[in-house]
């Protein structure tokens, strides 16, 4: 109801400036009227003034479509963000799932992963998901990758040098936003 209201100030202002443009451009024509009295300048003054109108009737009718369009956009956004808050309000008040037992394993078929317990990192709290420390964890990826992980490889690298976003959206050709995008998700894995 706010919007709509937004938007008929906005009709009335651009109404208004109009009104006053015409009424500007009618005293030009009378005061040229004293001094020629040239009726085809007249005429098309005339006709500039009445395109002038409909032109800013066309630009509000053009606004006033777009901020619409946009708090309806707003609406389902809000609408969404509520589900989802609600629904992760539901999840924290329920209570803690236990944890499964892990199953036993055969030890003929862990021996080539002893190594690998020396390169886990654990959370403090023992829950959560342990992260391999490897000399290139990126590289540590099956052969064959995507190039988009080649590339995304390539900027944890330079994330990993100290460059900035702003030097690695420029070398590799990227947006700052996707850089940045990376360097966060980068953070959030260490």
């Amino acid at each position: 109801m706010e919007w709509q209201a937004i938007v008929l100030c906005v009709q009335i202002l651009i109404l208004a400036g109009g009104y006053f443009l015409f009424q500007a451009a009618k005293a030009e024509l009378n005061a040229r009227a004293a001094e020629t009295p040239v009726l085809g300048e007249i005429k098309s003054l005339q006709r500039s003034v009445k395109a002038l109108v409909t032109e800013i009737e066309t630009a509000s009718t053009e606004a006033s479509d777009r901020v619409a369009e946009r708090c309806a956009e707003a609406r389902a956004l809000t609408t969404e963000l509520e589900t989802r808050l609600t629904a992760l309000r539901a999840a924290a008040a329920a209570p803690p799932q236990p944890q499964p037992q892990p199953p036993t394993v055969d030890a003929r078929r862990t021996a080539p992963l002893r190594g690998l317990k020396d390169r886990l990192q654990m959370p403090a709290d023992g829950r959560g998901v342990a992260v391999i420390q490897t000399a290139q964890p990126e590289r540590a990826a099956v052969q064959g990758t995507r190039p988009q992980d080649d590339r995304k490889i390539r900027i944890y690298e330079m994330i990993d040098r100290g460059e900035t976003a702003a030097e690695i959206a420029r070398r590799t050709g990227m947006s700052t936003g996707e850089v940045e995008t990376l360097v966060g998700l980068r953070q959030r894995m260490r």
